[in-house]
């Protein structure tokens, strides 16, 4: 697995504008909140509830973030990491 691009989140924050961009190819988003993560479907109607995890208080998309695969990971989770990266 490789990924293509790195974008340092303290400098180019990824606003709404952008965020719908990268939704447009998003099948699956996994987002860490506290010490669970949650798994949704890019659907119109879970987009509510994902939308609201995945930013930040500033509504910019939080960090770490990692797209590849159709898939969106937000935030840190070891078990989560696990589950869609394969490490162990």
């Amino acid at each position: 697995m490789t990924f293509m691009e790195i974008e340092d989140a303290r400098k180019n924050k990824i606003g709404d504008d952008q965020l719908e961009k990268i939704l447009e190819t998003i099948e699956t988003i996994a987002v860490s909140s506290g010490k669970k993560f949650y798994i949704f479907n890019n659907t119109i109607s879970e987009k509510k509830l994902f939308t609201d995890k995945i930013k930040g208080p500033g509504g910019n998309l939080r960090a770490p973030a990692l797209s590849f695969n159709h898939t969106l990971i937000v935030g840190f989770h070891k078990e989560m990491y696990e589950r869609f990266l394969f490490i162990k």
